[in-house]
């Protein structure tokens, strides 16, 4: 898990670059991002946006999605190394990618969450944002993601969450 005080400089580094208008000023606030970060989004085609947050930059769910795991895990006390592995092989599964490269997604989902407000309204801006890019199967991709990571036992929270998230997508 990444320091809070690591997340917060780069997520700080990210709002000055999306409110900067000048190209030299973005390119020296983005420079703080962590290069794992830059090299994942390359990958996937994320196109920073100066109007746009860095949400709604990302257009491949399966980033979302990874994000959304995470998340899931995180708002729960009661997670444990045990489904953060599972996180890791079922994303390495469905995105069929190396080991490195899903240490790398994971790097990328835990920043762009860090990018959003308290853990209920991360989950709640990731779950639009899935809901915008991949509608149902969005949803049917993570429930078949969180079934295996966080199998029958659900926190409190995990379950609250679930039902936001659930509201979005317009599932009752």
């Amino acid at each position: 898990m990444l320091p809070a005080g690591f997340l917060l400089k780069f997520g700080s580094a990210f709002r000055e670059a999306r409110n900067a208008r000048d190209p030299k000023k973005i390119a020296l606030a983005l420079g703080d991002v962590p290069e794992t970060v830059l090299k994942v989004a390359a990958r996937h085609g994320v196109v920073w946006r100066l109007d746009a947050h860095a949400v709604d930059c990302v257009e491949d769910p399966k980033l979302i999605l990874a994000s959304m795991g995470v998340q899931f895990l995180d708002i729960s006390s009661g997670n444990t190394k045990k489904q953060h592995h599972r996180l890791k092989i079922q994303l390495q599964l469905m995105f069929e990618i190396s080991d490195e490269d899903v240490k790398e997604e994971l790097i990328f989902a835990r920043w762009l969450a860090s990018q959003l407000g308290g853990p209920e309204s991360k989950m709640h801006w990731l779950a639009k944002r899935l809901d915008e890019l991949a509608d149902t199967n969005g949803f049917l991709n993570l429930m078949d993601l969180l079934k295996i990571i966080i199998k029958d036992v659900w926190s409190e929270e995990q379950s609250s969450a679930l039902e936001d998230v659930k509201r979005i997508f317009r599932i009752s």
